[in-house]
């Protein structure tokens, strides 16, 4: 009987334990979202940026095979 309670107890104790770390995985995957969601935008934004530098170059090569 005495075992039988003690394994009740080691198993609400592990429970416990993993809902716990369920819990810190979760937050961290949350954060870890935002993160890359905050990357993504500023990849698109200098995506942007070095498209439009590379259309600037063209313009400046085009305009100096013109004069």
């Amino acid at each position: 009987m005495i075992n039988l309670i003690l394994f009740g107890s080691r198993l609400v104790e592990k429970t416990t334990q993993l809902n716990s770390e369920k819990m810190q995985k979760e937050t961290e995957v949350q954060k870890l979202m935002e993160e890359n969601v905050r990357l993504t935008a500023l990849l698109d934004k200098k995506e942007a940026q070095l498209l439009a530098m590379n259309e600037q170059c063209k313009v400046m090569a085009l305009s100096e095979l013109n004069i």
